[in-house]
């Protein structure tokens, strides 16, 4: 995270300056990755360091054209689609290391909308710096296509658990989901922190928040999880996973 006593420009998206890519402990997990080591030095060059954005900035708009490829360093962000224009579906959350929305640099334009769930840092790659390194890095066309059919896949999974799961299911998919997904980036698969509030969580599992409150409650007294605020404890993954797949 930054140092918030920092005086910073949120709003203005502008240049902050080259990447650290040779340094950066989510580089495994980075586009970036595909580019051999010894070639990184100056593959580095093409990305760049955007201003911070703060809880609320939205990153992009659906629509917008789609210039180059955001990587969240440091944070959370949500993305999420207007139903009727008014409404917004929650459509996934996004930690460090993640691409966001990799389908954007194939329509040409954003087809959702990006917000920081807290202070944001992010790297850009520009388009023509993506399609150039490409050329000469086959692997990072290849990390692209994969992360994108990931993606693709667990946009399918979400829709199909939302028709076909219960409540109870999908609660316990999303902890044991984010617990991997955190085990992923070498932190704790047992304690970490939700990256979304409650009403965000709700309408991101399709339920209402009520709902969620009155399950996460439940899950407490039958001692599944502990929670407080937003930091929650794993204590029977096991049994949370037989409810998942009950």
């Amino acid at each position: 995270m930054g140092n918030e006593g920092q005086k910073i420009n949120w709003i203005t998206q502008q240049d902050m300056g080259e990447a650290h890519c040779d340094t950066c402990h989510l580089r495994p997990r980075c586009v970036m990755s595909a580019i051999p080591e010894k070639n990184l030095f100056s593959a580095k060059k093409n990305v760049r360091m955007i201003t911070p954005k703060r809880r609320g900035d939205v990153i992009y708009r659906t629509g917008e054209p789609a210039q180059g490829l955001f990587i969240l360093h440091a944070g959370s962000a949500q993305t999420s689609l207007a139903w009727h224009g008014e409404y917004q579906i929650i459509c996934d959350y996004h930690l460090p290391g993640d691409a966001l929305e990799l389908a954007g640099l194939y329509m040409g334009k954003h087809t959702t909308t990006c917000m920081a769930l807290e202070s944001a840092h992010l790297c850009e790659l520009s388009r023509e710096s993506l399609l150039n390194l490409s050329k000469t890095y086959p692997k990072l066309q290849e990390f692209i296509s994969l992360r994108t059919s990931r993606a693709l896949v667990e946009s399918q999974q979400r829709q199909l658990d939302i028709a076909c799961k219960t409540v109870e299911q999908r609660l316990a998919n999303f902890l044991l989901a984010l617990s991997s997904r955190y085990a992923e980036r070498g932190y704790s698969a047992h304690t970490f922190r939700l990256p979304m509030k409650r009403q965000e969580i709700a309408n991101h599992l399709g339920m209402r928040t009520e709902t969620l409150s009155r399950l996460l409650t439940t899950f407490r007294r039958q001692k599944l999880i502990r929670i407080e605020g937003r930091e929650v404890h794993l204590v029977q993954r096991k049994q949370l996973r037989l409810l998942a797949n009950s």
